[in-house]
């Protein structure tokens, strides 16, 4: 997931739209699958699910 976002050759500036001032919604589902790790005192959460 670190590489799907973070990828060096991805531009975040450019969107798919011929009118890049316009405004464009975007909806995303996560799907919980576990709780791999929580710390409470450092306020952590490790997830593994399905981002979709």
């Amino acid at each position: 997931m670190t590489r799907l976002f973070r990828t060096q050759n991805n531009n975040i500036k450019i969107r798919p739209l011929k009118d890049q001032l316009m405004v464009m919604d975007i909806h995303v589902d996560f799907n919980l699958n576990s709780i791999i790790e929580f710390d409470e005192a450092n306020g952590a959460l490790k997830t593994a699910g399905y981002l979709f």
